[in-house]
């Protein structure tokens, strides 16, 4: 592998580290429209890197959020809000498994 793909690699993963923790921290309710738009470039490097999967994952989780914070308001019942938040949570954690196995 080369020396600028090997960068361009490590580069990816501190940025979606970061990235993942300011969501976990923040939590998903107060994760915003720019956090979202963050999450759908770096699943545009992660093709650009032939990172297929990282970018599968990415681009689920984007979605995901999105899902869960247009049903965050909605009055569709405590469970389905459950179940979309640990929907988010388990890709989180697919991720942050993704970021750190490499």
């Amino acid at each position: 592998m080369s020396a600028p793909r090997l960068r361009a690699i490590e580069r990816f993963n501190s940025e979606l580290d970061a990235l993942l923790s300011d969501i976990a921290f923040a939590g998903l309710r107060n994760v915003y429209a720019v956090t979202a738009g963050k999450l759908e470039s770096l699943a545009d490097t992660a093709r650009l890197l032939g990172m297929e999967t990282g970018a599968a994952l990415l681009a689920e989780f984007s979605a995901a959020l999105r899902e869960y914070r247009a049903g965050s308001a909605a009055p569709d019942g405590a469970a389905a809000r459950s179940g979309k938040a640990e929907r988010c949570i388990s890709l989180l954690c697919k991720l942050e498994f993704y970021a750190h196995a490499g």
